[in-house]
This record gives C-alpha cells, sequence and structure tokens, in this order.
C-alpha cells in the first residue's frame, strides 16, 4: 500500500515507491495508456516476466491505425546505456515505441532517445502530468486504483471517491481478452430486452426498471450491450454506473452531470445504502431527471420494490422486467462456437447442451476447452460439467498467480475473499482478523491480495475488492463450507468465530454464509446445516446479552433477514416477549436516562420484520406482530423508517395493486386515526 504523500499537492506520482511494486507499475501505465483520450484506441499487456516479450510490456493500437509499444522501467536513476539497451532489444513490430521511466529522464538518455526519430521516453514528470489531462473522472478513478484515496486527493484535489462513473470505467476491468472471464465476447440474443431497456428510458412516465435474474445468467453483459448502444440512441441523456463501495453524499450527487441522466445499479440486491440513493434521486428529479436502471438475482425483486415504495416513487412509475431466463438453444450455441474457438467450433452442440442454462458457464467453460484445461472428452460424459468447470476455473486462477504466491495460500486467501466479500484491503482490523485466520504476516496478506487484482482474480469497486465472476465466488465459498455429499466442513464456524467481532467493519461473513445456505435451500429443495452451530451461537449469544448488545446484534443481522426469514422471526417473536435481564458496561457509567432500554431493542424490530416477509410465506405474521408493535402509537408518532406502523402504510402503498387490503383481522382494529392516516398515505 502507497504511503499517503508527504507533502500537499505533490508535483509527481510515487512510481519509485517501495510499496509500489514493479508489476503494479506495469498495470499503471497500461491503464493510463488505456484512458489517453484520442490516441489509444485498444491496449494490451504482452505477456509477462518470464515470457519472450520481444524487449516491450505493453502494446496499444492508436485511432490513425497505428501500433505503438511501450516499455516499462522502474528504476531511480536512468542511464545512456540502459537507453541504448532498451532500444536495441526492441524486436517487436511498431509504429512508435516509447519508453516509460519511474524516475526522470536526464538530458543523456532524451539526447540519446531522440537519435532515433520513431522514439520518445515519457519519464515520471510525463507521466504525471498526462495523468493531470486526462478526463476528471478517468483521473480520479486510476490514482485512487493504483495510489489510494490520499493520493487522488492530493494530487488531484478534490475529496472523496468517484461514485458515479461512465460505462468504460465501470466496464474497463472486464475488457481483459486474457482473462478466463471478460465481457469481450460479442452479445449474443436479448436484443429484445436491451430495447425495452432503451424503450424504457424514452417512456416520461417510468422512472425505474428493474431486472431480475439468477447469478450467471447474464445481466452484467446485458447492461454493457444496453451502455454500448446508448450515446447512439439517447445523444441529449447522460449514463452513469454507481460503484460499489462508493458512498452516496451530497458531493457525490454534485458529480452527476447537469443533464437528464440514467443512472445504473448492477447487483442492486447487494446494496445497503439503496434507500439513500432512491430518496436523493426523488428529491433532485425535477432538476436533474433522473432514471434508475436495477439489476438483481430474483430474491432481491421485493426489496427493491418496498425501498421504492418507502422513497416516494409511484408503483405506476416502477417498470418490473421478466425475470431474465436462458438464452435460446441456437443463442447458447452460438456462444459455444465464439468460447470454442474454430479448432473446437465440432464440439458446440455438446457445450450448449451441457451449459445452456448459464452463459457465463458457456463462455468460461469454452474458453477452458480451447486453451486446452479442460479435456473435450469431459463434453460426452460428464453430467457434472459446470461443476468441472468452475472448479477447473479456480484451478487455472490460481496457476496464473502461482509464481507469485504459494498455491495453496492462496487457495485459503480465496476462500476467505469468498467468505467476506466485498472486502476492504485496507482496513486495518480486517487485515490483522484476516493474516491471523491465514496464519501469515500482514505485509504478506496485503502484497497477495494485491497480486490477485493485478491478475485480475480480484476486481475493485470503489474502495472494495471482490472476487470475480460472482458465480465463481459463490462456488469457491460453496466447496469451502460443504463437501460432495452436502455436509458441514466447519469452515463456515471458524470463518464466523474470527470475524463476528463487531470491530471488524464491515462484516460480510454472516451474511454470505446466510445467503449461501438459502441459495442450496431453493436449489435443492432441502435443508443445510451450513447455519446450525452458528445460529445456535447467536441465539445463545442475544438471549444473555443487555439492551444494548441486542440493539446492536439486531442491527448487524439486518442483513441476514431476507435469507433466513424462519430464524429471525423466531429471535424477533424472542426480543418482543423478552426484554433482557442483564446490564452492559455501558450502563455502568451513563445516567439512566441515556441507558439502552427495551424500547430501544423494541425498534430494530420493523425493519427486521419489513425484510422477512419479503419472503410471502411469512408476510402475515409479519403484519400481525407489526400490529402488535404498533397498535399502542399515538396519532402524532413520527413516520421515521423504522416505525411499525409506517412499516404497515408502506407494505399497504407496496401491495396497492397485488391485494388492495392487509390481513383482514389485522385492519378491523385498525382505529379511526389510523385508517385515515393509511388514506392520506394512498392519495
Amino acid at each position: 500500500m502507497v504511503l499517503p504523500p508527504a507533502t500537499p499537492r505533490p508535483d509527481r506520482l510515487p512510481l519509485n515507491d517501495p510499496n509500489f511494486p514493479w508489476e503494479r507499475f506495469e498495470s499503471f501505465c497500461s491503464d493510463l495508456i488505456a484512458r489517453i483520450p484520442a490516441i489509444v484506441k485498444e491496449c494490451h499487456r504482452y505477456g509477462k516476466q518470464g515470457n519472450s516479450q520481444k524487449g516491450i510490456d505493453i502494446f496499444a493500437d492508436s485511432e490513425s491505425g497505428e501500433r505503438w509499444a511501450f516499455q516499462c522501467r522502474q528504476y531511480d536513476k536512468y542511464t545512456k546505456s540502459q537507453t541504448q539497451e532498451t532500444i536495441k532489444s526492441a524486436k517487436y513490430p511498431a509504429s512508435r515505441y516509447i519508453l516509460l521511466l519511474s524516475c526522470e529522464a536526464t538530458t543523456t538518455v532524451r539526447n540519446e532517445v531522440g537519435k532515433h526519430p520513431n522514439w520518445d521516453v515519457w519519464d515520471v514528470n510525463d507521466i504525471s502530468q498526462k495523468v493531470r489531462k486526462l478526463p476528471v473522472e478517468s483521473a480520479r478513478y486510476l490514482i485512487y486504483t493504483h495510489f489510494g484515496t490520499a493520493w487522488r486527493t492530493e494530487f488531484l484535489g478534490g475529496s472523496g471517491l468517484t461514485t458515479f462513473v461512465s460505462s468504460e470505467n465501470f466496464f474497463r476491468p472486464l475488457l481483459n481478452a486474457n482473462n478466463l472471464f471478460n465481457h469481450t465476447w460479442s452479445f449474443v440474443g436479448r436484443a429484445d430486452l436491451t430495447e425495452k431497456l432503451q424503450k424504457f428510458v424514452e417512456l416520461d412516465q417510468k422512472r425505474v426498471a428493474i431486472l431480475p435474474g439468477r447469478g450467471g445468467i447474464g445481466k452484467t453483459k446485458l447492461l454493457h450491450a444496453f451502455a454500448g448502444d446508448f450515446s447512439n440512441r439517447h445523444p441529449k441523456l447522460e449514463l452513469r454506473f454507481w460503484m460499489e463501495g462508493a458512498p452516496i453524499t451530497g458531493e457525490s450527487l454534485d458529480e452527476l452531470p447537469a443533464a437528464p441522466c440514467v443512472i445504473v445499479v448492477d447487483d442492486a440486491h447487494r446494496r445497503e445504502d439503496l434507500r439513500t440513493l432512491f430518496s436523493a434521486v426523488q428529491q433532485r428529479h425535477q432538476e436533474l431527471k433522473l432514471k434508475l436502471v436495477l439489476s438483481c438475482r430474483p430474491q432481491g425483486i421485493n426489496r427493491l420494490s418496498s425501498l421504492l415504495t418507502q422513497a416516494g416513487f409511484d408503483s405506476r412509475e416502477i417498470e418490473e422486467f421478466k425475470e431474465l431466463k436462458e438464452l435460446s438453444r441456437e443463442d447458447v450455441k452460438a456462444l459455444a462456437c465464439q468460447a470454442l474457438g474454430s479448432e473446437f467450433a465440432y464440439l458446440a452442440d455438446s457445450l450448449a447442451a451441457f451449459t445452456w442454462d448459464c452463459p457465463l458457464i458457456t463462455v468460461v467453460g469454452g474458453r477452458l476447452v480451447a486453451d486446452k484445461k479442460i479435456s473435450p472428452q469431459l463434453l460426452e460424459r460428464d453430467k457434472g460439467f459446470q461443476k468441472t468447470v468452475l472448479t477447473r476455473f479456480t484451478e487455472v486462477r490460481l496457476g496464473q498467480v502461482s509464481d507469485l504466491i504459494d498455491r495453496e495460500r492462496c487457495q485459503s486467501l480465496l476462500k476467505l475473499i469468498a467468505a467476506a466479500a466485498p472486502i476492504c484491503p485496507d482496513n486495518e482490523p480486517f487485515q490483522q482478523a484476516a493474516a491471523e485466520f491465514l496464519g501469515v504476516e500482514r505485509p504478506v496478506l496485503v502484497k497477495d491480495i494485491d497480486i490477485l487484482e493485478e491478475s485480475g482474480v480480484l476486481i475493485r469497486r470503489g474502495d472494495t475488492l471482490q472476487i470475480t465472476p460472482d458465480v465463481l465466488s459463490d462456488h469457491i465459498l460453496h466447496e469451502a463450507c460443504l463437501t460432495a455429499r452436502g455436509k458441514p466442513t466447519g469452515y463456515a464456524q471458524q470463518v464466523f468465530e474470527k470475524f463476528k467481532s463487531l470491530t471488524i467493519v464491515p462484516n460480510h461473513v454472516l451474511p454470505n454464509l446466510a445467503e449461501l445456505d438459502w441459495r442450496i435451500r431453493h436449489a435443492s429443495g432441502e435443508e443445510t446445516d451450513v447455519l446450525t452451530d452458528i445460529w445456535q451461537t447467536i441465539t445463545e449469544q442475544f438471549r444473555n446479552a443487555s439492551h444494548s448488545d441486542r440493539d446492536y446484534l439486531l442491527h448487524l443481522l439486518t442483513k441476514v433477514a431476507e435469507y433466513q426469514p424462519k430464524r429471525m422471526l423466531e429471535l424477533v417473536e424472542f426480543a418482543m416477549r423478552n426484554p433482557a435481564t442483564t446490564t452492559s458496561l455501558e450502563d455502568d457509567w451513563l445516567p439512566r436516562s441515556q441507558q439502552w432500554t427495551h424500547a430501544d431493542v423494541l425498534s430494530q424490530l420493523p425493519e427486521l420484520l419489513r425484510r422477512i416477509s419479503y419472503t410471502p410465506d411469512y408476510r402475515t405474521r409479519c403484519w400481525d406482530l407489526l400490529w402488535e408493535l404498533g397498535r399502542h402509537e399515538s396519532p402524532e408518532v413520527n413516520n421515521y423508517p423504522g416505525d411499525a406502523i409506517q412499516t404497515l402504510i408502506d407494505f399497504e402503498k407496496y401491495d396497492l395493486d397485488k391485494s388492495r387490503e392487509l390481513n383482514q383481522a389485522v385492519w378491523e382494529e385498525f382505529p379511526r386515526w389510523l385508517k385515515a392516516r393509511l388514506a392520506k398515505a394512498l392519495e
């Protein structure tokens, strides 16, 4: 991790910082070259150390059709003789050659380069200047990605992280054709859906589109195709993607262009700060004319709709697309042909037959066959081909970095990241806990994570990292937690025990394990034991906790309620009926008026019941409990989001087009003032 600048507004980037290894320098140079506007059309790294690279590190095709070659040299000093050797070693055919130096170029170096008409040198000063000349959004994201927040702020000015990025910057990490998983393959099928999204943008009465689909079905690729044609279809509109890990603030909203804009939120079901975004879009709609496109897994639809209702969106403004289904067999075959290449095109029918329900597996499996990482014979007999592809995909990823990270250590790290993702790699409590869990030193952990990001195994979104694609992350976590016969390995309990500490923020371990349990139950229809021991620990901890500890524990369990409705409902009912009897350390020094009470615990329950009720089987019981919590509230009670009665009102507003009425037994008990309040809310 590069340390913050020692002086404000430094003139040069720290390209020779001891914490900025050569691999990172080359990666930075590649990202910079790819972002230079009106010059570079495509940019690629040419192999890696140990390959025969013909004297270059990077090549790029210019808009004029020329090919440029770049050589990266990270030295404290660079001499005339080194320059001569660099020029002599360049055997790669190119129209122009550029020497990239991490240090200052001396006059002797520049004079030597000047003897060769098709050569140039960009030293640390030139490179720093070129970064400052980039479009603001590109420069900010580039510096943040490679040097961190402090350097982004001091080197470029301003503060914070770019929250809303262009489609080019959002998809850039996914457009490296050398990676097994990428989005460079041609879009196949679903032209009708991209057309519907483009039509949605044109409809004045529609403001939100929800695009549901399970993991690996192609939601992100569909958004990529939608973005690719957006500017041609809507020249007067702007398109921005909300970068995961970047907070919604007043300043981030000011980043939005002063023009009608469509904001895309990919994997919206994973976002916890959607309420803030939705409220901001509502407040600024008249000023900016904002629209939202939300992709999510199917289990997130009810939550998104509920949050939109709370934010004041009318159901008539929301376009809920049908769940994204499988491609046609012909489309899957066309996709398989792309991935397999000409040599193995004869296997397209077999590959399509095994992977028809998951385009991601079609592409990755085809690439593995084409690269001879999977035997073609597997397509003739292996009924578990999808699992085989994901397992082999993981092994190939491990092989890509095996010369830089010990294979076993890398495998352990990937399992941990799958369990804790998205991770904040710069978060010191996480670093400390992760290093202890893996049995390595913190500097080793930090370097290993950096290598995995550099190799494309991890993708950065805002200030977080996660395994890409997310279906691979799901597979790694599943394999870590369960045996081939579906029995718990004990890994889930181990990682939960290590990361349940409240000092580790953010903590995604329990929600990830809860979602794993949910996926298995919905795929097989059978109960699992993944969370049995963990939930017993949680229940015992809650029963013996003070009011303040219960309040905080319920807050942490909010993300779990959607995936564990039965267990959470039991915990909610226990919390309602059984006030805490123990005291906390805080109670020993806080005045009585400021101590936590049973009422503080109860205030957490409406939001939990809201999320539990996203599972239809539990909705009526949740309404009953909400009424029980709120029936003694006065008409003057504030309508804050956690209010039980307000939650009931939100349900009625959300269900208006579906059921038109609440549970009849609950409705009959509503006092006159509450019915009036409901009627006003529904106007």
